[in-house]
């Protein structure tokens, strides 16, 4: 139902007012397989939400909020685990193969430009790849988040970028969706039908390429990697520890 929903505010919002009259009149028959569709979603939802399944399932959750019991880890304090609660999930975003796309491991990782056609067919052979590592990103976000309190503005930084690196590579995903979409109702003549549209989407994926190289930069550079690290194992409680330890009148 959600993922309609965006389809629908993707299509009506960003893109209907600036094509061409006959391309507004198709994407009215587009919007028309949309709002069918999400009927149909929307009813499966409103089911599940009345059903004793989920009721029960509330319940359960209240009445664990209300009594939280925890693992034992649980007991241990913040600051003896919180490096090792980030550094898997930040291990596995920066061993994630999406990096390498377009990379060539021969000279020294060198990260190269590309022209539109080259950008074209990398992101048809891999797109679904880069799609994973905005998961992955996403995953690595999230956590972050949760402890900013504890870290310093360089971790802050790092929790910008990852942000930054979510949404272009979400905004070039929401481009092939949407012209996936398209051409299940137009399967035969959707370049025929409507070429504005598919060039939007193609110029729009061709920058946040763009966008995307000096950030796959980045995080591919050993410095960053090793400084990421270092980072997350440096929560400022621990510094602030250190600070009264050697100078205990403050």
């Amino acid at each position: 139902l959600r993922d309609l929903d965006v389809l629908k505010s993707a299509f009506v919002g960003h893109y209907q007012p600036i094509l061409p009259p006959k391309e507004q009149d198709l994407l009215k028959k587009v919007l028309q397989v949309l709002e069918h569709r999400r009927e149909k979603a929307f009813a499966k939802v409103e089911k599940l939400l009345k059903s004793d399944k989920f009721l029960n399932f509330k319940a359960d959750f209240a009445s664990w909020l209300d009594n939280p019991t925890y693992q034992p880890i649980g007991k241990l304090d913040i600051a003896t685990v919180l490096p090792d609660l980030l550094l898997p999930q930040a291990s596995r975003f920066l061993l994630h193969e999406g990096w390498l796309i377009g990379v060539n491991l021969e000279e020294n990782q060198k990260v190269r430009e590309f022209s539109s056609q080259e950008i074209d067919d990398l992101l048809e052979k891999e797109g679904l790849l880069l799609h994973d590592l905005r998961k992955e990103a996403k995953r690595s976000r999230y956590n972050m988040e949760l402890f900013t309190q504890f870290y310093s503005d360089k971790y802050q930084e790092y929790l910008e970028d990852i942000k930054t690196l979510q949404s272009i590579l979400g905004e070039m995903q929401d481009c092939c969706v949407l012209s996936d979409f398209l051409s299940q109702i137009f399967p035969n003549c959707l370049a025929k039908e409507m070429p504005t549209l598919l060039e939007i989407f193609q110029n729009i994926r061709h920058q946040k390429w763009q966008e995307w190289q000096p950030l796959q930069k980045k995080f591919l550079d050993a410095d960053t990697r090793k400084s990421l690290h270092e980072t997350i194992l440096q929560p400022i409680f621990w510094q602030n520890s250190v600070e009264l330890e050697t100078n205990p009148e403050s």
